[in-house]
């Protein structure tokens, strides 16, 4: 059995990554009208109902333009309404999913899943538990610097 570097075990985790985004991307979101982006926004209202501007572009790491345009584009689809506070001077902003939004998501979700049952086939049950705690384990390392890095998404 070939023993991996650590930096080679980074290395494939980040073209994996990097692949399976772009497959979810042409097979999940592009059919639905979604770039990965704007599906994972929506996906994290439908966790986190109601966020603000601000906690959204932390939560993506981007700059405010960013997600103005995105914001505006899914408002324009229908996806999310901007809700003003009726209090103080109504500049504080929250944004929430339509039903037309939470439709979207369960779409998406639907679609993925089902494939992944698919992919699952195709290995074991003591597989998955693997995948599933090295996976766990890599997420908890990155969670820490997850927001810290200069690198934006564009």
């Amino acid at each position: 059995m070939e023993v991996l570097s650590p930096q080679s075990i980074f290395m494939q985790i980040v073209v994996t990554a990097a692949r399976l985004e772009g497959v979810a991307c042409q097979r999940f979101f592009a059919p639905l009208g979604l770039s990965s982006t704007t599906f994972k926004i929506l996906h994290t209202l439908s966790e986190h109902p109601s966020m603000n501007p601000t906690q959204i572009t932390k939560t993506f790491d981007c700059t405010k333009s960013n997600l103005t345009q995105r914001l505006n584009l899914l408002e324009k689809n229908g996806f999310v309404l901007r809700i003003r506070s009726s209090k103080g001077d109504g500049r504080t902003v929250r944004i929430a999913l339509t039903d037309s939004g939470q439709r979207k998501v369960t779409e998406a979700v639907r679609a993925i899943r089902q494939s992944g049952a698919l992919l699952e086939k195709h290995f074991s049950d003591v597989e998955k538990k693997s995948c599933h705690d090295f996976l766990k384990k890599v997420n908890q390392i990155l969670d820490p610097y997850e927001h810290t890095s200069p690198c934006r998404h564009r």
